[in-house]
């Protein structure tokens, strides 16, 4: 790995366990129902503010030319998430990812499983934000905060 793409994936490390931080406190302060409400809802504005960028593509070149978006723009060239294109039609996509950084910092800091999928369930808010801000219905089949080895999306028309 190049000092550049270890330097990016601490960096994406660093957010899960900031995450994690911000999270606990919430909780402590708010309870877990509200503070997961909050960091939910502003994971998921977040997404939702990125989905531009889609929502063009999209409109222009359908699922084809958004999921070579995804793929594409994918951070080092997809050396940190390693996503790839699973199936692409004219009704739907479905995008996989083989690797996320935030899982790693989730299990080098030793959280239980439990408390991975709880932060998992946080953090893809933002994908749900960006390809439901397209008008897409996205749903997650697998994810590795989950316990797969894979993270898969499904990606349709509403």
């Amino acid at each position: 790995m190049t000092k550049t793409a270890k330097e990016l994936k601490d960096a994406i490390k660093a957010r899960a366990v900031a995450y994690a931080f911000i999270y606990d406190e919430m909780k402590s302060e708010l309870g877990e129902t509200k503070a997961r409400k909050i960091f939910n809802e502003s994971i998921y504005k977040f997404g939702r503010s990125k989905s531009s960028k889609y929502k063009n593509i999209f409109s222009k070149g359908g699922f084809k030319k958004m999921a070579e978006l995804f793929v594409s723009s994918s951070p080092l060239d997809g050396k940190i998430f390693r996503p790839q294109i699973e199936k692409v039609n004219d009704n739907e996509c479905i995008l996989i990812m083989k690797s996320c950084p935030l899982v790693e910092a989730w299990k080098e800091k030793k959280f239980s499983k439990k408390t991975i999928k709880e932060l998992c369930d946080i953090a893809y808010q933002i994908d749900l934000g960006n390809f439901e801000g397209c008008g897409l219905n996205i749903r997650f089949t697998h994810r590795i905060g989950a316990g797969h080895k894979i993270c898969r999306m499904i990606l349709n028309k509403k």
